[in-house]
């Protein structure tokens, strides 16, 4: 949610937040103070990304890094009073450790162990669904390799054989190492940030322990 859009009638917000003054709680002043001026919502979510990485980056912030933890944190330090230095932490601290995430989620759903992670490796592969892990191997791949993979990803048939395949193109296009760095760059950048924030030192340990259960893990 890169804002939230106040608007007539019910007013609503992203996801059923209410954003308008009329209430008054303190929920929908904090909501009110996180958006930016003129901002509204996008008509419908970002699609496919076409063997784009910038698109598939795009839809890493946007759905993970600023929905599921920028926006949280902030919302969280705008009900507690916090002022605009706090908020900008708030983002220094949350894309950067968001995008890590999801990268790693990315990797893990198609790595992972089934048992450990509880989703099948499959998945993703017959969904289709664009990552910058895929992005990045299409960018790479020579043209055999992306026959294999313009012919096996989005088949919802897709078998393990078909799957190892797949995964045997993204490790060897170097796709699969320069996606870990990432996520290690990426998890730098969020702690690095703590240094410079005004948190007290009880927050910033929290953070750190948080930043490090985001994107060390195995589920």
């Amino acid at each position: 949610m890169d804002g939230v859009r106040r608007g007539a009638g019910s007013a609503r917000g992203h996801r059923g937040i209410r954003t308008d003054a009329g209430l008054g709680t303190p929920a929908a002043r904090a909501a009110e103070r996180l958006r930016p001026p003129g901002a509204r919502r996008s008509p419908g979510g970002l699609q496919g990304c076409c063997g784009s990485l910038e698109a598939a980056l795009n839809v890493v912030r946007y759905k993970t890094a600023k929905y599921t933890v920028e926006r949280p944190l902030q919302l969280g330090a705008a009900l507690a009073g916090g002022d605009t230095r706090v908020l900008g932490a708030c983002s220094a601290y949350g894309i950067p450790l968001g995008e890590a995430f999801q990268l790693r989620d990315d990797v893990l759903g198609l790595f992972g162990d089934p048992a450990v992670t509880g989703k099948s490796r499959l998945d993703d592969l017959r969904e289709g669904k664009h990552t910058p892990l895929l992005a990045i191997a299409l960018r790479r791949a020579d043209p055999a390799q992306v026959r294999t993979l313009r012919r096996l990803v989005g088949d919802p048939g897709l078998d393990e054989d078909g799957a190892a395949r797949v995964r045997g193109v993204l490790e060897s296009t170097g796709a699969l190492d320069t996606v870990e760095r990432m996520i290690v760059e990426r998890h730098r950048q969020a702690v690095d940030s703590l240094e410079r924030s005004p948190f007290p030192p009880s927050a910033r340990a929290a953070l750190h322990r948080i930043a490090a259960a985001a994107t060390v893990r195995t589920s």
